[in-house]
């Protein structure tokens, strides 16, 4: 992490960037004490400042612009160490950057179906075709087949919000929910002389239409022969 080392030939500019919620999901953004790394001798603020009006988050960070291979090396890194994990909506023809002015992480609180789910993404500034740029990286990120998305589980729920943006905004859409459940497949033997209901009529598992003790078989003169 590089310190404050204003020179004469360097400034601090203002560097906004904005998070654009259509999915409704997020609930909270806020910056992660000690996440922020910037270009050495480059002066900067201690922390970005993020301010919320409805369900778009604008991010400020006043720091100077010196793009470094270690700074985008290190996101690489923190963001999961795939190209896949990253997305810049306005770039050349790489999915990771070659070099960042800096970079920060953020926890973000998400929310499903009055599920709770906290991931960390970070969101980084570089320099391309004339025209500062953001990235934005996370092991919840997945940029597979070039179709962006940022996944969170939240309970059962595995929720897909797809990506999109300009050179300094991400616009995040719901775009699929599937289950997340342990149990995929239930397979049930029938063993020689037991039934379904001998078997797991008193299991207790949820959703079974099964015998119960109120239930019995009977056969010609014998006595019935209650559920037990």
């Amino acid at each position: 992490m590089s310190t404050s080392d204003p020179t004469s030939d360097v400034s601090s500019q203002s560097n906004v960037v904005t998070i654009t919620d259509e999915s409704n999901t997020i609930t909270n953004i806020v910056f992660l004490p000690g996440n922020l790394w910037v270009s050495d001798g480059q002066p900067h603020d201690p922390a970005p400042t993020i301010a919320r009006n409805g369900n778009v988050f604008t991010i400020t960070l006043n720091a100077g612009r010196h793009k470094t291979t270690e700074i985008a090396q290190t996101f690489n890194t923190l963001s999961g160490g795939s190209q896949d994990n990253e997305y810049a909506p306005f770039k050349e023809t790489d999915n990771q950057p070659d070099a960042l002015n800096f970079f920060f992480g953020l926890q973000v609180t998400l929310v499903y179906q009055g599920a709770t789910a906290i991931i960390v993404i970070y969101l980084g500034q570089g320099h391309v075709l004339g025209v500062n740029n953001w990235w934005m990286g996370s092991p919840f990120i997945t940029n597979i087949g070039g179709d962006p998305k940022l996944i969170f589980t939240a309970d059962i729920h595995d929720v897909s919000l797809g990506m999109s943006g300009t050179h300094d905004s991400f616009d995040l859409k719901l775009v699929d929910v599937g289950k997340n459940l342990p149990i995929q497949h239930v397979f049930v033997l029938m063993l020689e002389n037991h039934s379904f209901d001998n078997m797991l009529a008193m299991s207790g598992i949820p959703g079974l239409l099964a015998a119960t003790t109120a239930n019995s078989n009977s056969y010609q003169y014998y006595p019935p022969y209650n559920v037990s």
